[in-house]
């Protein structure tokens, strides 16, 4: 009887609401904000452990490779977490629900790292030209000794 008269897909939203004190229409803006609210702060989260690691204030999404590169550091994730590679490099404001869940449980189990780059200079590079221009002869040429004994003049 209730179906004949809300139908199917009215009368659980109505109940819902009835059992907030909301109407149906409250309800699907309550969500939307909820999901607004939920994607700021995850990406807060990921801002503010970005600054605390790097010093940078704001993840920077599409060019995460290179300002990361620029800074020194690389994304590592760790085993086990449930973020792809590739959501870290796409704009927050496509990043859909199941995506941005999957961020804030790695983030909140430290399973996202940013590692430091290894900038250690090894040396030049043998096969560059400069190099081998300037490079250090093995068989310097031999420097003439002046001789400045009196006694051998």
């Amino acid at each position: 009887m209730i179906y004949g008269v809300d139908g199917v897909n009215n009368f659980p939203a109505r109940l819902q609401a009835l059992m907030l004190g909301k109407t149906p229409g409250e309800l699907s803006s309550a969500v939307s904000g909820l999901s607004k609210q939920f994607q700021s702060r995850v990406v807060a989260s990921l801002s503010t452990f970005l600054h605390e690691t790097t010093g940078l204030k704001n993840w920077p999404w599409s060019r995460c490779d290179k300002v990361l590169s620029e800074a020194g550091y690389e994304v590592k994730l760790l085993p086990g977490a449930r973020l792809q590679r590739q959501t870290l490099k796409t704009p927050s404001t496509k990043l859909n629900q199941p995506k941005l869940l999957a961020l804030d449980s790695d983030l909140k189990e430290n399973l996202i790292q940013l590692v430091r780059l290894d900038t250690q200079d090894n040396g030049p590079d043998p096969s560059s030209h400069y190099n081998r221009a300037n490079s250090l002869d093995m068989n310097p040429p031999q420097i003439p000794t002046i001789n400045l004994d009196p006694s051998s003049m």
